[in-house]
């Protein structure tokens, strides 16, 4: 497949808002330490029954999730912008999320095109390369083609030399706080990213999605405080974002490659998981560990019961308990308040809590726990 054409050109604002001031400077991303290894291991292989899998109903996810997805982000993007268009903007990594979130939007944009709701839609796709080496340009072509009501601006750019410059910068000032100089960037990445997509959203006029999955969030996997626009996944466990893909059409390519958390290394998530592993798929990992992550998270079952039913080594799911719990207090940053105030998120999919509800706790073996 040959290199899409430039799609925007370098008198868009877009263009001169994410390339201004970026140096180009190939650099590895840094090795992954002692530290990361003790923050992600969740247990060995052969504590493990890899048999006990999430089974996910189809149905559900192609006629009720993918539908409400899309009035969601009609209604939130046009909201957000003030306008009667869909703008909306995405850090296109390649890996799977990030992918699915652009397949979806790009879908609810033609939707919204095709039946006259929307007169323009413009879908901005940022690869900031030197993290991951999937790709993005041929996820590009793809959405081209198949949502040719859209209009695509996809861009790469390369923030190595920034990244490089702030880590310096940043050790420099944790040093003078006496505080421990871990030597990677870390969460850093990821918030410069961020920053940058969600301030070239804010001078473009672009909604910004955040394409954080529900399984990363409860693990505590993200970074707190971002700023997006609208979050897109973050109530769907990894093992959904997998079936959605699935049904959107995302190509192989990228269903099957391995999970990475790209502000930290190049090893894959499922290694720091669980080391070396026996012959599962990604998609088989994350439905074997959504599983284990639902009942404690969901439905606070105890890991000696969540053990017994699945029949994993106690070990596993103490150590995914552990991790929840040390979790916890990043999924809401503390306010203090003189008042009581609810922060409450919406069933958006026209089902009560209690039907969705029955239909996920189907899919994560309910039947084993009697």
């Amino acid at each position: 497949m040959g290199a899409i054409p430039p799609i925007l050109s370098m008198t868009d604002p877009l263009y001169g808002a994410i390339t201004s001031g970026i140096e180009r400077e190939q650099e590895e991303p840094p090795q992954v330490t002692t530290w990361l290894n003790d923050v992600y291991k969740l247990g060995n292989p052969d504590q493990v029954n890899w048999s006990a899998r999430r089974t996910i109903n189809p149905e559900f996810y192609r006629d009720i999730v993918l539908p409400s997805m899309y009035g969601f982000l009609e209604k939130k993007i046009r909201k957000i912008t003030e306008s009667d268009n869909m703008n909306a903007l995405i850090g296109l990594s390649g890996g799977l999320d990030s992918t699915v979130a652009s397949y979806i939007t790009a879908a609810a944009m033609q939707e919204a095109r095709k039946s006259g709701r929307a007169r323009q839609a413009n879908l901005g796709l940022i690869n900031f390369r030197g993290f991951e080496d999937n790709d993005t340009q041929a996820i590009a072509e793809d959405l081209k083609q198949k949502y040719e009501a859209v209009r695509l601006r996809y861009i790469e750019t390369d923030i190595s030399g920034i990244r490089k410059s702030l880590t310096k910068t940043t050790a420099g000032l944790v040093a003078k706080l006496d505080g421990e100089v871990i030597e990677f960037p870390g969460e850093l990445t990821t918030r410069v990213i961020c920053s940058l997509v969600n301030e070239i959203g804010a001078r473009a006029g672009y909604a910004t999605i955040d394409t954080t999955n529900g399984t990363e969030f409860i693990l505590g996997e993200f970074s707190v405080g971002l700023g997006y626009d609208l979050a897109l996944l973050d109530d769907l466990y990894k093992s959904s974002v997998f079936a959605l893909a699935e049904l959107i059409g995302v190509p192989p390519f990228v269903t099957n490659i391995q999970p990475r958390n790209t502000a930290y290394g190049k090893r894959t998530k499922p290694e720091l998981y669980f080391g070396s592993l026996p012959k599962v798929t990604p998609r088989q990992v994350f439905e074997v560990l959504d599983t284990v992550v639902y009942w404690i998270y969901e439905r606070n079952k105890s890991p000696e019961e969540v053990s017994r039913a699945l029949e994993h080594n106690v070990e596993f799911t103490r150590k995914i308990k552990r991790r929840i719990d040390n979790q916890k207090h990043r999924g809401i940053t503390p306010h203090f308040c003189v008042e009581t105030h609810e922060i409450i998120h919406q069933n958006n999919t026209g089902l009560s809590d209690e039907e969705t509800r029955g239909i996920i706790e189907k899919s994560m073996l309910v039947d084993k726990f009697g």
